[in-house]
């Protein structure tokens, strides 16, 4: 009689058992797992951005020309015809689809906020600010190594001035690995710390210290998408100068 009972008890086990395993067998796992690594993925916006816009408004008539670095340590950097601007920058969606860039002017304390997002065309723009909010498309570039914007360019260019009038510019300029650099430019003689290094090799910004006083500028070293490099320099206006490492 025992071994009767203990025998129907260990069949209802095992049908129980049975019956738990078809209903676990019924759950799709691997659609809930798919599901779960959907809604975490991240926009990888770590990395050196390029993108041209052309504008015609009541307040700019040209291209725009950018190149945007951001690195993973929360810093940031860009350079829109040798406009160079810099800051720190944080995520602010949940999506993760947009970052605040915060612009700091160097040396006055001031602040801005720009930002940098992938919007519903699927596309990323970089909002660049000057006199009016630009929105530039831009393509990520293939991550480099950072060392290759240390040495020492030469290069040379004939800029024309909004005036008209032509002058030629011949450039010598070094970076160095201890933050320090300095150009001479047809006479012109630079020097300073640069500031900011991009971890993809794309975009040195260098400070420009004047002898003597607190004024300071920024400047830089980028290297665009057609793969030549450039130094921003500024005498008077903007001037981009191509240059090669020696």
């Amino acid at each position: 009689m025992i071994k009767k009972r203990f025998f129907l008890l260990l069949g209802i086990m095992t049908l129980l058992l049975a019956g738990c395993g078809s209903n676990g067998s019924n759950t799709d796992i691997s659609n809930e797992t798919s599901e779960i690594k959907d809604e975490s993925k991240e926009i990888d916006i770590v990395g050196d951005w390029y993108g041209v816009a052309e504008v015609h408004s009541e307040y700019n008539d040209g291209l725009f020309e950018a190149v945007l670095s951001i690195n993973s340590d929360g810093r940031w950097a860009s350079c829109v015809n040798g406009d160079v601007n810099q800051g720190t920058w944080e995520i602010v969606t949940e999506s993760k689809k947009r970052i605040a860039l915060t612009v700091e002017y160097e040396g006055s304390g001031v602040t801005n906020t720009w930002s940098f997002e992938k919007k519903a065309d699927g596309k990323f723009y970089y909002d660049y600010v000057f006199l009016e909010t630009i929105p530039i498309e831009m393509t990520k570039m293939e991550k480099e190594s950072k060392d290759q914007m240390l040495g020492d360019w030469q290069g040379a260019t004939v800029y024309t001035y909004k005036s008209g009038e032509e002058k030629q510019f011949a450039a010598s300029l070094s970076i160095n690995a201890d933050n320090s650099w300095s150009s001479s430019v047809s006479g012109d003689n630079n020097a300073g710390k640069w500031s900011y290094i991009s971890e993809s090799g794309h975009l040195v910004v260098l400070i420009v210290e004047y002898d003597g006083t607190d004024a300071t500028n920024t400047w830089a070293l980028v290297k665009n998408a057609d793969d030549e490099y450039y130094y921003e320099y500024v005498y008077m206006e903007n001037i981009s100068i191509p240059v090669v490492k020696l």
